[in-house]
């Protein structure tokens, strides 16, 4: 996590306090009604001012498209995540035709990246224009701005897709590790339709939400690869180039001009610039969208209250004097995933921030810090806003947290995570049903559950 919001360690449990556990393991009969195992996959974000809503959920971002492109004449998108494979399942709830095009298919996984002194021939690695760099790059990504970087022809839909993975299967440095890009499309896509080839107008949009040991100048020479006029995205009457990146202010920046950071207030906003543009000319209008930068993967629950459902906050309500048990089975890839970082491995993945403890809710009234415990594990005192439109609690796992959760649960199908509010507090936990069905709920992720954020690193020669 890039930020946590506590007020320090806590004392002992407070008589009066109420203690809900929120047990990761199917238990009982009266614990199996409320079960919801999943897992939450999505894009991370920067965080905003007070340092929140860094995740966007891949449900949350489909809603988005859909609300804002529905109109669209077609939408294409190029995702460089870790655990992007998980878009391609969830694009089937797309409205508008449709290509998505992902660096790993299993949403599992991780991609991988890295740099070099010098060029790896086969595929022929990324080289940055300008000067700004010397080396040469590689990810599923990297190969996509090295074609578009070529204007002769113009790339369409599916062939920019089919030659970054290309690449990526004959690069020796990634395709030691299996990885396998993946593609979908739906909604009668043309697939041959050239990236700049709208009806009436034409659009790009780069988002790089969180880009934490990821080299800058990869993600910035797609930004000078797009700005060609060749496309005309940038030049052309009607069309439209927008760039948001990691924590970077709006500004001109070595050959680009940089929007804003890579907060999910900037990606809304983008979408509603997205949709003017787009209602103009129903159907007539194609967006480009490229994704780089980290995903997460959320081992998650997200329960319903008894008796609803299908409504905005109808999620498990958690309040003082009441007791009760939410539960979803842990598996062999939480575990491993929660292990990078602190054990060794040879797998190449590096641990981009420390796990958490994280809870959306769509509503609380909370009048004193809320305590955390996992397994019996004291995490500390957090503070969670009174809302009625969505909020976030974010708890970090310290490493010797995690150590004593290995040490004594490594592979056990369970975890608890214990609650303290005080009387007459309390939340609700946020479901798919807020984000679907609440235009006012505010988050861009929902439910409760432990996050990590692991990547795949390469050879790096670049500081």
């Amino acid at each position: 996590m890039k930020s946590a919001n506590t007020t320090g360690t806590t004392t002992a449990i407070k008589n009066l306090a109420f203690a809900i556990a929120l047990i990761l393991f199917l238990v009982s009969p009266l614990s199996r009604q409320f079960a919801a195992a999943d897992r939450i996959r999505g894009i991370e974000l920067w965080p905003d001012k007070d340092g929140k809503n860094d995740y966007l959920s891949y449900l949350e971002l489909v809603k988005l498209l859909n609300d804002n492109l529905g109109d669209a004449q077609q939408v294409n998108i190029y995702n460089n995540t870790c655990h992007g494979g998980a878009l391609l399942t969830q694009s089937g709830q797309l409205t508008m035709p449709y290509f998505v095009g992902v660096g790993e298919k299993d949403p599992r996984k991780c991609i991988w990246f890295g740099d070099s002194t010098k060029d790896q021939i086969p595929p022929g690695r990324l080289t940055i224009s300008g000067g700004y760099s010397d080396n040469y790059f590689y990810s599923f990504a990297d190969y996509v701005t090295k074609r578009l970087q070529w204007t002769d022809p113009i790339a369409t839909v599916e062939a920019l897709f089919d030659v970054a993975a290309a690449s990526v299967e004959a690069d020796p440095d990634l395709a030691k590790h299996g990885q396998k890009p993946g593609s979908t499309s739906g909604n009668k896509a043309d697939l041959n339709l050239a990236i700049n080839g709208g009806a009436k107008s034409n659009h790009a949009l780069i988002f790089d939400g969180y880009r934490k040991d990821f080299y800058d100048e990869p993600g910035l020479e797609l930004y000078r690869a797009l700005v060609n006029a060749n496309y005309g995205f940038k030049q052309g009457a009607g069309n439209s180039l927008s760039f948001y990146f990691n924590n970077f202010v709006e500004q001109d920046y070595e050959g680009t001009h940089i929007d804003g950071s890579g907060t999910l207030e900037h990606f809304k906003a983008a979408m509603q610039n997205l949709q003017t543009l787009v209602k103009k000319n129903p159907n007539q209008e194609l967006v480009n969208i490229f994704f780089d930068g980290h995903g997460y993967e959320k081992a998650a629950a997200a329960p319903r209250q008894p008796g609803l459902g299908d409504q905005p906050k109808d999620g498990y309500l958690v309040s003082g004097g009441t007791q009760g048990c939410l539960t979803f089975p842990t598996d062999s890839s939480f575990w491993h995933d929660l292990k990078i970082g602190i054990v060794p491995n040879d797998e190449d993945l590096i641990r981009v921030d420390s796990p958490a403890f994280v809870l959306d809710v769509s509503e609380a009234s909370i009048s004193h810090p809320v305590t955390i415990m996992i397994n019996n594990l004291l995490l500390g005192e957090f503070n969670l806003s009174s809302t009625s439109t969505g909020g976030e609690l974010d708890a970090v796992l310290s490493d010797s947290t995690v150590s004593q959760l290995i040490a004594e649960s490594d592979g056990a199908p369970s975890l608890t995570v214990t609650f303290e509010l005080a009387p007459g507090d309390y939340f609700r936990v946020a479901t798919e049903d807020d984000i679907l069905l609440d235009p006012s709920y505010s988050e861009g992720d929902y439910g409760f559950g432990i996050v990590t954020t692991i990547v795949g690193t390469g050879s790096q020669q670049t500081p």
